[in-house]
């Protein structure tokens, strides 16, 4: 049982820093495109715009590959804990 309670830990833990690092990643994200806007407020030089788009879609790939694999180990934290990942739904 002791091993049970340490494994789920292990698997919590890797949850949280998964969490933790989609969050901030969408926050380097919003202050990376906030300083390209600002940027192009003062010099009106449509390029910081196009310059904004490569980092974003860089960050918006690893924010969804870090939700993906948060949601995989919710399935194993799921699947040690004997608990359904999905919730059933019955059609009539």
């Amino acid at each position: 049982m002791e091993d049970k309670r340490k494994h789920l830990e292990f698997i919590q833990n890797i949850i949280t820093r998964m969490n933790s690092n989609s969050f901030q990643i969408k926050g380097l994200a919003i202050t990376l495109v906030t300083a390209l806007m600002a940027v192009y407020a003062s010099t009106n030089y449509v390029a910081f715009i196009y310059l904004g788009l490569a980092p974003l879609l860089l960050f918006w790939f690893l924010d969804s590959y870090y939700l993906q694999q948060e949601r995989k180990f919710r399935g194993v934290y799921n699947d040690v804990t004997g608990l359904k990942s999905d919730v059933e739904v019955k059609l009539y």
